[in-house]
């Protein structure tokens, strides 16, 4: 018998700080959430975001994060996230690896305090990893001592959609009766995914599947950039599922693409427009859906994801940013004077500089904002 996996199903998705400062040894405060956890091509891939606290370990210490996929009777771990200390990343330079040997046989991610990192590791499937539970496994290390810390848990119970069921008998094995589409099963995991006849039937979804694209970039994919790998896979896979599936089919696809405000609008514009199409032609090479599914639009500048970003930021100069925004037109011909201008103007230019180096690269992208399927 064989067996194929689509989807895994987690019961926790976003979790609050891991870990918390005690005494006078090092902080190692960190934070996990958008937990997935997909099975691709017979791996299972795991991603989630982790915010490093701006103070997490101090100088010459190093707290090592590690996913393990675990049940009663077996364990794998995937890549860990090393967040070293200024003086631990130099020592451990020096030294050529940690005191501790990593026992995944995987190349540690490294990191330092007050970063964003986008985790994403895998490991071949097996069918123990039915109803298991993702942990976090930690330790902290500095020139002396290696402590264990408690583990944490990522997601208590992991269960499988399972694809049709290959046999090489005439008995068709006794399976749970589900009356629900492919479909239907894929939408309560995947917020880009609709259904066409219920489109608003899953309320307070948002819209997730971007691709982004480096400065100036819009005629090819870095499948390393960003995560993109795994997002084109997560698509390709969800695409391709129902697809070949008996019970669904895919309506269209709308795609919005965007650039960054800094630059000339009319290059930003075509950058834009050809990020959507480069997405569109990946999308077609990779799955089973034709040119005449797709809808793009050209969402040009994206200035309103760029005043979203600076509302939800504490960076000086804000409320004048958010001004300039609300008030200055992209482009006043008669005056001779646009938005990108002032904003770069104001304050010496320092509130341009942070928001080109924490808040354009993720503006650069094309967005599949919607996937419309229709049950048959």
């Amino acid at each position: 018998m064989t067996k194929s996996v689509n989807i895994f199903i987690m019961s926790l998705f976003i979790l609050t700080p891991l870990c918390s400062s005690a005494g006078n040894g090092p902080t190692h405060a960190v934070t996990v959430d958008n937990v997935r956890i997909i099975p691709v091509d017979n791996e299972v891939k795991v991603s989630f975001t982790i915010r490093i606290d701006k103070k997490a370990v101090q100088s010459n210490y190093a707290l090592t994060l590690t996913p393990v996929l675990v049940n009663e009777t077996n364990r794998v771990e995937l890549r860990p996230l090393v967040v070293q200390g200024r003086r631990a990343r130099i020592a451990a330079e020096r030294k050529g690896m940690s005191a501790r040997k990593h026992s995944s046989n995987f190349t540690p991610i490294y990191s330092s305090n007050g970063k964003e990192v986008l985790y994403l590791g895998e490991v071949q499937y097996e069918a123990w990893m039915e109803g298991a539970q993702l942990m976090l496994q930690k330790y902290k290390e500095g020139c002396c001592n290696i402590d264990d810390l408690p583990s944490a848990l990522l997601a208590n119970h992991v269960s499988v959609i399972p694809a049709p069921l290959i046999t090489e008998t005439t008995t068709a094995p006794s399976l749970p009766v589900d009356n629900r589409s492919t479909g239907d099963k894929l939408a309560e995991v995947h917020a880009f995914l609709y259904n066409e006849d219920k489109p608003d039937d899953i309320p307070g979804r948002q819209n997730s599947a971007i691709i982004h694209f480096a400065v100036s970039q819009s005629h090819t994919i870095d499948l390393q950039y960003m995560g993109n790998k795994f997002t084109l896979d997560d698509l390709t896979s969800v695409i391709n599922t129902i697809s070949t599936s008996k019970d669904s089919r895919i309506e269209r696809i709308e795609i919005v693409g965007y650039a960054s405000p800094e630059g000339s609008l009319a290059l930003n514009i075509q950058l834009a427009l050809q990020r959507a199409v480069s997405l569109k032609n990946y999308l077609i090479a990779y799955s089973r859906v034709k040119d005449n599914a797709f809808v793009l639009t050209n969402g040009s500048e994206n200035w309103d994801g760029l005043h979203e970003m600076v509302a939800d930021s504490d960076m000086p100069e804000k409320a004048k940013i958010l001004h300039i925004i609300d008030h200055t037109p992209i482009w006043d011909a008669k005056a001779q004077v646009g938005r990108l201008g002032q904003l770069m103007r104001l304050n010496q230019g320092d509130p341009y500089r942070y928001m080109l180096k924490n808040f354009f690269p993720k503006l650069r992208n094309a967005t599949c904002v919607k996937i419309y399927y229709k049950n048959l």
